[in-house]
């Protein structure tokens, strides 16, 4: 299992997305990554800092696909325990990144966030 997990976190990021995120960041937004998938990049050292919450099925039981992520990201969260301590992001604050059209624009648009789709 630990070989699979080490060959499934390793991936490139998109043109200019670590810039972004980088910049994101380091001018006071919140950052946090919603997958379907397994990969971890929170620990990647190209972002590492900079993401602050994963958020994926095995630690959320949601799903992008589904639409639940994005109402669990709007739930009060600690981002460190993952814990119901600290105030939840409101919808109008959120802006989904993404490359699909469904899954990513689509759910996260009629859970009232603001979407921009990069085409792959």
């Amino acid at each position: 299992y630990t070989q699979w997990q080490e060959r499934r976190n390793k991936y490139t990021f998109y043109p200019s997305a670590v810039e972004l995120l980088h910049y994101l960041h380091n001018n006071g937004y919140r950052v946090i990554a919603i997958t379907d998938g397994t990969a971890d990049f929170t620990y990647h050292p190209e972002v590492q800092g900079v993401v602050e919450l994963l958020i994926n099925p095995q630690n959320s039981d949601c799903t992008k696909s589904s639409g639940t992520a994005y109402s669990f990201v709007q739930l009060p969260i600690d981002c460190e325990s993952g814990t119901s301590e600290s105030q939840g992001i409101a919808p109008e604050e959120c802006l989904m990144v993404g490359d699909n059209p469904e899954s990513d624009i689509r759910n996260a648009s009629k859970n009232g966030w603001k979407t921009l789709w990069i085409a792959p």
